[in-house]
């Protein structure tokens, strides 16, 4: 498993998922194909999950976010952990491109509170990570050791 930690402005960009007992937030990224290399895996997972996430909310909001533009650079390997079955689970510091999506939480787009939207990303910063279920429990103090550097 690969996990891209995008920071800009003191928050780190956060999936949003429902379900094992509720809403919980993970880093984007994903598995690895049989053999491929970990930063490739990191830049293709993490760029998958975040157009699919940008997607979803263009649809809702009926704007454009221009997925297709997304992309991920992995920059340097943090740390790894042992997860699951034998796995590991490796964490890059990466970049985000030049897009709305990821250039940090001042610059997304607004909802009218009046609308049901699912917001299927979000930028958290060690405050906010405090207050919502980080998976794995590790990516947590992860996280915060990104953020503190």
């Amino acid at each position: 498993m690969v996990a891209a930690v995008i920071v800009v402005e003191g928050s780190i960009l956060f999936m949003r998922h429902l379900g094992h007992g509720g809403a919980y937030v993970v880093l984007p990224g994903g598995a690895c194909e049989s053999a491929e290399d970990l930063e490739v895996a990191c830049r293709r997972k993490a760029a998958e999950e975040i157009r699919r996430a940008a997607s979803e909310f263009g649809r809702q909001l009926h704007i454009d976010l221009r997925p297709q533009a997304i992309d991920v650079t992995p920059r340097s390997k943090i740390t790894e952990h042992p997860y699951g079955g034998g796995g590991r689970y490796h964490y890059f510091l990466a970049s985000g491109s030049d897009h709305p999506v990821l250039s940090g939480p001042a610059l997304q787009p607004t909802i009218d509170p009046s609308r049901l939207i699912w917001r299927p990303y979000v930028w958290l910063s060690i405050e906010d990570m405090k207050s919502v279920r980080v998976q794995p429990s590790e990516a947590f103090e992860i996280c915060v050791g990104a953020l503190r550097k």
